[in-house]
């Protein structure tokens, strides 16, 4: 066998080193790398420490092309919404439980999922600003404590993709959020006809009244328009509510005036004389809204 002479043996040795030294670079580069999985945290959509300072709240929903707000706002304790849909013309008591049931879900430490790191997938998930849902909590003096954008929920994984106002990383969270992320203000607002800003009604024969209302309207009746009765009530803490009944179709429109009871502070007088909104009921519960006077 012939052997290699000196200088192909010595090129034949450089030729490997070069090769293996390719190798090693090659092993360091991040696309050499394995892909991990994906990237997951234990962590809330909003810092649980703001849970008692959280003074307001803004639900915002696209609909055909434009958006659709709802602002709740927690004023001498009661928490009261206006919307969009209204202009902001209308205030309303909103519903309590609903609003602690949003802010007790979004203090919740619970597995997120990294998805990307880049906006570029934004519009995939239905998370840029022209579609993206959202929501946003403030403190008392209007900072931001947390405000996040949601796209739409994968229907395989239950999950939803989000982002927050501060980077552009898209996590998924569990799609407890979509029961929230409603601009209706009827979704908000206090369901019942005598609202818990005003206390409970006890009836004569000593029963709790917890008639419920339908859905909120965004109209006025016109001047001329007399309504068919005034209901008042007056609640079991002293507070009162004058109730308008406006027949409509095979509905009937409440247009409520509250007032507070003389005991009240200033700034709870102004409120409660201050909700202006409206709503439908069925005939049904008009004839028991009657049944009060």
């Amino acid at each position: 066998m012939k052997q290699l002479s000196r200088g192909k043996a010595l090129l034949l040795f450089y030729s490997f080193d070069i090769i293996l030294l390719v190798v090693l670079a090659l092993s360091f580069l991040p696309f050499a790398k394995k892909e991990k999985g994906p990237q997951s945290q234990q962590s809330a959509l909003l810092n649980p420490k703001y849970v008692q300072t959280v003074s307001k709240i803004v639900v915002s929903t696209p609909e055909h092309g434009i958006r659709s707000v709802v602002t709740l706002t927690k004023q001498s304790g009661i928490w009261t919404g206006t919307d969009s849909d209204s202009n902001d013309m209308f205030l309303w008591p909103a519903d309590s439980k609903t609003v602690q049931n949003l802010i007790d879900y979004a203090i919740k430490v619970q597995s997120m999922y990294k998805k990307s790191d880049s906006a570029r997938v934004w519009k995939s998930f239905a998370l840029d600003e022209k579609n993206a849902r959202s929501i946003s909590f403030y403190g008392p003096e209007g900072e931001i404590f947390s405000s996040l954008y949601f796209g739409t929920m994968d229907p395989i994984t239950r999950r939803t993709p989000f982002r927050t106002w501060e980077e552009q990383t898209v996590w998924d969270a569990d799609s407890g959020i979509e029961l929230y992320l409603s601009s209706d203000p009827s979704f908000w607002a206090d369901p019942l006809i005598i609202p818990e800003c005003l206390g409970t009604y006890t009836a004569k024969d000593g029963t709790s009244v917890e008639l419920r209302r339908g859905k909120l309207l965004a109209i006025s009746p016109g001047e001329s328009n007399k309504p068919q009765e005034v209901v008042k009530v007056r609640s079991d803490s002293g507070r009162t509510a004058a109730l308008a009944v406006y027949p409509k179709n095979d509905e009937f429109v409440i247009i409520p005036v509250f007032a507070a009871d003389p005991s009240d502070s200033e700034k709870m007088k102004k409120l409660l004389s201050s909700f202006n909104y409206r709503y439908s009921v069925s005939a049904w519960t008009c004839a028991k809204i009657l049944e009060l006077r």
